[in-house]
């Protein structure tokens, strides 16, 4: 139902809502037939085509339980000893080599298992360094009674790529000590040469891979105390033959104590979108703030909306771009500025005539 651990043990409400003439529905077998819900549906949905959706499905509202499994929370390999350096190998190896290290059996356990600094959040750089932390004696694993620290990001770091003399350099700007920080890049990755790191950077043990359509780097500490400084600092170079034909396309980053932090692209980071896309915002769930990013692919107004699961508005936030990434920051507030209540909320982005929805989830 879900890979966040932050729902387990809880039974949540869901109810439909509908945006545009395509949600809720349902085919017929062959595929020349659309069943709708029987109200709330926009009546031109139904008329004016050749064949017409038949309004025909109810769709009730109800109550998801989450059962919880079981807590193998930090033994990622599932050998049974949790926090051990074999854990570390191999959630270090997802970062480098993807998701092909993943029992093919048994992943969705492993997931689970990575939630090591139990803030809810699977899979994350955050949970890598609070890891490593437990196994150079600098961190105390948290206890199995599920509690969990709902950790809440509160800073961001500012990522930036830009050429200079034939290298493609790669920056970090960040308020606090990265205590780890994981950057996938795409585009004409075959043209990158092996990365040239910045002093800052050379002691935490950063690896990188080259594959056939995409570049990752992992910069995190493997002894106790390393950190990538805070302020301005240059991570590594890269002699790149094609410019102007590399983006990051996923970053993640979090602070020494394993406290998961926001990443923004700077505007200066190259690479013009291909497609509209509205990202999955980051961390999620959220408790403080929470990052959304939109790709715009041409010069256009956009407009992001934010809704309860009632359907009504409760931010907005609009402006005008030229083809790139927007990145907009939100504190969990009306427009009037009053925070909102936990639970799960809806945004949905327009630009031109491309939009999206996704879903994400405000815990307090």
């Amino acid at each position: 139902m879900t890979e966040d651990r932050s729902f387990i043990g809880q039974c949540a409400p869901f109810t439909f809502c509908s945006y545009d003439c395509g949600d809720n529905t349902v085919s017929s077998r062959t595929g020349d037939t659309l069943y709708v819900s029987y109200d709330g549906v926009d009546p031109a949905c139904l008329e004016g085509m050749k064949f017409d959706p038949i309004s025909a499905i109810d769709f009730c509202d109800g109550i998801l339980c989450i059962v919880p499994p079981p807590d193998d929370r930090g033994d990622i390999n599932l050998n049974g000893i949790a926090n051990e350096v074999a854990d570390a190998v191999l959630f270090t190896n997802y970062f480098i080599f993807g998701p092909s290290v993943w029992d093919p059996i048994y992943y969705e356990n492993q997931w689970l298992a990575t939630d090591v600094n139990d803030d809810g959040s699977t899979r994350t750089v955050a949970d890598l360094v609070y890891l490593i932390r437990i196994i150079t004696g600098d961190a105390e694993p948290f206890p199995r009674s599920g509690e969990g620290g709902r950790l809440s990001i509160n800073d961001v770091v500012s990522l930036e790529t830009r050429y200079d003399n034939g290298e493609l350099v790669l920056i970090s700007d960040s308020p606090v000590e990265v205590g780890g920080l994981f950057v996938r890049l795409e585009g004409a990755v075959g043209s990158l040469g092996e990365p040239r790191y910045g002093d800052d950077v050379v002691e935490l043990t950063p690896r990188y891979r080259v594959g056939d359509d995409e570049s990752r780097l992992l910069i995190a500490p493997m002894k106790l105390g390393a950190a990538i400084p805070a302020g301005r600092v240059e991570l590594a170079r890269f002699a790149v033959t094609t410019p102007n034909a590399i983006k990051i396309a996923e970053a993640d980053a979090a602070s020494y104590q394993g406290y998961p932090l926001a990443v923004a692209l700077a505007s200066g980071a190259p690479g013009i979108p291909q497609l509209f896309e509205l990202a999955q915002n980051y961390p999620n769930p959220f408790n403080a703030t929470t990052m959304i990013r939109l790709s715009i692919p041409c010069a256009s107004d956009y407009t992001l909306s934010i809704y309860d699961v009632t359907g009504r508005k409760v931010r907005q936030f609009s402006g005008r771009s030229e083809p790139g990434i927007v990145q907009v920051m939100w504190d969990g507030a009306d427009e009037r500025g009053n925070p909102v209540a936990s639970g799960i909320y809806l945004y949905r982005a327009t630009a031109g005539e491309q939009h999206s929805t996704r879903k994400m989830v405000l815990v307090k």
